[in-house]
């Protein structure tokens, strides 16, 4: 192969990606690349330009498609897909899952309703689950303000975090649905307006221990928290 090789690789929404490194194996027959900026269920272009064998000779297919799915052995740390807020503005919110996932064939394992309280309570204190079971959650807010609810991972200041970063969120706020985009959280639902109701669809952790369940609606992450206790 030439050492002159160029990489082109888009999506069909038109928004590019990089390509940081192509490393050519030794026999010449396979690339391996590092790329940034793919994005789960999407379809990538990946189209390569001036490549030619030792001999000179060129590609017969010199475009490939590829859908992802999932990442083997990693971590996909990009977005998995665009949301559009009441302003227009364009957020990416991939713990937010409001459909069941297709490969749940039988369902959930476990469904819950949560209400509201007075003096910004949800219904319960805590729940408990099995490690990895499967859960539908809904939200029912019966209360005359606005509330979320936001999963997070285990630890009193975590929640304090949580609810701070909501608070910082400005601006942004109310297009991010006061969820800060924090590895601490989890899993979450959008804002949800009185008498209204929204259903999440989430595996339980792997790993047991007491998660906290907030509402990060600004003011309300302090009194407004529960436990998901995963056994």
């Amino acid at each position: 192969m030439s050492e002159k090789v160029h990489f082109y690789l888009t999506t069909y929404s038109q928004e590019k990606v990089m390509v940081h490194e192509a490393t050519v194996a030794a026999d010449g027959l396979s690339v391996k690349l590092l790329i940034h900026g793919m994005k789960l269920g999407f379809i990538h272009q990946l189209k390569v330009m001036d490549i030619t064998t030792t001999a000179g000779e060129s590609l017969l297919h010199n475009t490939g498609y590829y859908t992802l799915n999932e990442v083997p052995g990693g971590v996909l740390k990009s977005p998995q897909m665009h949301k559009m807020s009441k302003t227009g503005n364009i957020i990416d919110q991939p713990k937010r899952t409001n459909e069941m996932p297709l490969n749940w064939s039988n369902g959930p394992k476990l469904k819950f309703d949560i209400g509201t309280v007075p003096g910004l309570k949800f219904d319960f204190k805590e729940i408990k689950v099995k490690r990895r079971q499967r859960i539908q959650f809904t939200l029912n807010n019966n209360d005359d303000m606005l509330h979320n609810l936001v999963i997070i991972k285990p630890g009193a200041e975590n929640a304090d975090k949580v609810g701070q970063m909501a608070l910082e969120l400005g601006l942004d706020g109310p297009d991010m649905n006061f969820v800060p985009a924090s590895d601490l959280v989890l899993f979450h639902t959008g804002i949800v307006q009185p008498e209204t109701s929204e259903t999440i669809y989430f595996s339980a952790p792997k790993e047991p221990g007491e998660y906290w369940v907030l509402c990060t609606f600004p003011g309300h992450s302090y009194t407004m928290r529960a436990k998901l206790i995963v056994e």
